[in-house]
Formats: structure tokens, C-alpha cells, sequence
């Protein structure tokens, strides 16, 4: 079996330079959101309904899915995220992850893992919550395209690197719901992942 991802994090390699030359750009103010472009990685562990638990470390680029159901990839961390501010404190965060493995046959099995969430900032000190909804579009070979349904909530702290770029730990919790059609158990997902972002104004 072999596994490729479409590592769209990839593109963050031209941001960075042209943001930091932006020197004479105003900065975000203490708490509020920046529009910026980011990527993650951390420990997950998935707990698969009647099935058990999976831990692993997952990287942006590699390894950020896991084919344990039917040998669908189980979405884990998104490779890649954006904030949107959208006044005062909060912020929306689209993420994207992109997955397709292929086997002998050929079976080709294709999932894009898609995200969207709102983020709270509480106060200036780089505290935020956010809560929202994901959905794993899962197509095969000869098959119909279904999606399977989740929610998730998480919490974390920001801090600022240097110029353009920031960060941020955190940790998240996501619960997808059972695929009947797909014959695709409920499963858990808890993370405990790292950022890094990089502003686009």
C-alpha cells in the first residue's frame, strides 16, 4: 500500500519572506486575530468505537492520516489552516487536509479532511477557545462519494516567534459521527498539537 498526501502546507515556504519585509506594517493588536496562513503538528490518540485506540505523531507534509478504517484515512490534525478576523475577539479558522492511498487492483481511496471554526481570543494574554464542525468527504474506486460528520471543540495559548511569524500550542478534542451506509464506526479524536503561522497582511 502507498500513501500520498497533497502537502498544501507547502506553499507557506514563499509567505514568509515576503511578510517580513513588510516591516512598516501596522501589528495586530494584543488579543485580536491576524489574517494568517498556518500549519500544525502533535500527538493524536483515536479512539475507534469498538475497535480501540491508535497513537501516533503527526507531521505536516507526512503522516497526518491514518488508514484505519477500511483503509479510509481517519483525518487527524489538518495540514492546513487559516485565521480570518472577523471583529473584536473573534476569528474564523478554515482548515484543509487532503489524503489519497492506493492499492493493489488499483483501488484508489480519496478523503479530504475539511474544517471550519470559530476562535475566541479571551483578554490580550494569547488565551483562546474555538468550537466547529468537520467533514471527511471519503471516495473509492467504483464507489459513491460519502461524508462522514464530526464536531470538535479546542483550547490553546499564542505567542509570537519573530517578524511575521507566531505560534501557538493546543489541544483539541473531535467526535465523528457513525457512517451507516459506509459501515464506519464513530470514533474519537484527542490531540495535543504545535503551530506555526505566518501573517498574509
Amino acid at each position: 500500500m502507498r500513501t500520498l498526501r497533497l502537502a498544501l502546507g507547502l506553499i507557506l515556504a514563499s509567505v514568509p519572506l515576503a511578510a517580513q519585509r513588510r516591516a512598516a506594517a501596522p501589528a495586530t493588536p494584543a488579543g485580536e486575530w491576524p489574517l494568517a496562513l498556518g500549519t500544525a503538528a502533535g500527538f493524536v490518540d483515536v479512539h475507534i468505537v469498538g475497535t480501540g485506540d491508535l497513537t501516533a505523531l503527526m507531521l505536516p507534509g507526512w503522516g497526518s492520516s491514518l488508514g484505519s478504517l477500511g483503509a479510509f484515512p481517519v483525518g487527524t490534525i489538518p495540514a492546513l489552516y487559516m485565521t480570518v478576523p472577523i471583529g473584536g475577539k473573534w476569528a474564523l479558522e478554515p482548515s484543509l487536509d487532503l489524503h489519497r492511498t492506493q492499492v493493489n487492483g488499483p483501488v484508489t481511496r480519496f478523503a479530504s479532511d475539511l474544517g471550519a471554526r470559530a476562535d475566541y481570543a479571551f483578554g490580550n494574554k494569547g488565551w483562546y477557545g474555538a468550537a466547529g464542525v468537520h467533514l471527511m468527504a471519503l471516495k473509492t474506486t467504483g464507489a459513491p462519494t460519502f461524508a462522514q460528520m464530526g464536531l470538535g471543540v479546542a483550547g490553546g495559548y499564542r505567542f509570537h516567534f519573530s517578524g511575521a511569524w507566531s505560534g501557538r500550542l493546543e489541544l483539541s478534542h473531535t467526535i465523528m459521527a457513525k457512517h451507516k451506509t459506509a459501515g464506519l464506526p464513530p470514533y474519537t479524536l484527542t490531540a495535543l498539537s504545535v503551530g506555526a503561522m505566518v501573517s498574509v497582511r
